[in-house]
């Protein structure tokens, strides 16, 4: 009979153990859900408020047909945008306004350099010429232009040792397409002999 006590006394502990365990995460799912619909509660407003806002948003909408006076405006408008004329960027004969840069300009090795590029131009065949003055004397080389991928690239113009006499020189380089032309500021180098 000491036995049967004894596993009796076991059998309770171990149910009063489920049951509290069982009572627990019901509990715990319980938060959760009111929770979560408190949560949800706080975000949107109640049915009865999103309907009433529905029907004074379809109540604002004017659903009758246009006036004359809205259909007065609107064929002037037409008639108006008919009548422009193209601006100077939709004018084919109209060059855009560009101003190269000169990225170097210089003696290398007794060569002369001078590299740049074209800004807001993207594309290949203008012209970049770069022309270098002293006094009454200039001396001038051009070379094809390329586009890159947000300006027109122009390749390295190089005057032969000898080409450029020595002394204060200022490049210009100018850049000439069939849509674009323009002249960068002035650069001043020094060429040695």
């Amino acid at each position: 009979m000491y036995n049967v006590q004894k596993t009796n006394k076991s059998s309770k502990k171990t149910k009063l153990v489920i049951f509290s365990l069982v009572l627990f995460v019901a509990a715990g799912v319980a938060g959760f859900i009111f929770r979560d619909r408190l949560l949800k509660n706080d975000a949107t407003p109640d049915a009865s408020q999103s309907a009433s806002q529905d029907v004074d948003t379809i109540e604002q909408v004017n659903l009758d047909p246009p006036s004359e006076e809205v259909i007065a405006e609107t064929e002037d408008f037409k008639s108006t945008l008919s009548e422009k004329k193209p601006t100077e960027q939709t004018d084919p004969t109209t060059k855009k306004s560009v101003k190269p840069v000169i990225v170097s300009a210089g003696q290398y090795e007794g060569v002369v350099e001078i590299s740049s590029f074209v800004q807001d131009v993207v594309e290949d065949g203008g012209i970049c010429t770069a022309t270098l003055t002293n006094g009454s004397e200039t001396r001038t080389k051009s070379s094809t232009g390329e586009k890159d991928v947000a300006k027109t690239l122009c390749p390295s113009i190089s005057f032969a040792s000898g080409e450029v006499p020595a002394g204060s020189w200022s490049v210009v380089v100018s850049y000439d397409s069939t849509s674009a032309a323009g002249s960068s500021e002035p650069k001043t180098i020094e060429v040695q002999q």
